[in-house]
């Protein structure tokens, strides 16, 4: 996962490398909550880059929820980026959708 900070506006961007699965969803989480305890109260916005991302499996969804979480705990916003339209009727269905702003690109 590779993540940048801007200083000015407070959003973090993860990119995701590619499909969000229990294959590699630990190392996903770790990355993100690191990046996202570093920042302490300077957070105000978390971008999800999914669009590398076809699939979003059960695993990946549970870790999108934990960092719509962190990110609400922290008083910031999460949007996300995604190109599939597999990944964007995943986030319709399970409602995901209406906790973070979605972005097709």
């Amino acid at each position: 996962m590779n993540h940048s900070y801007d200083t000015h506006t407070g959003q973090l961007s993860l990119e995701f490398s590619g499909d969000v699965l229990s294959t590699n969803v630990k190392e996903y989480r770790r990355a993100a909550f690191e990046q996202i305890a570093a920042l302490n109260g300077d957070l105000k916005q978390i971008q999800l880059d999914l669009a590398a991302a076809n699939i979003v499996d059960s695993a990946g969804l549970n870790l999108l929820v934990a960092i719509v979480r962190r990110a609400e705990s922290k008083n910031a916003r999460v949007k996300a980026r995604i190109s599939s339209d597999h990944v964007r009727r995943t986030f319709s269905v399970t409602r995901l959708d209406q906790h973070f702003d979605v972005e097709m690109v």
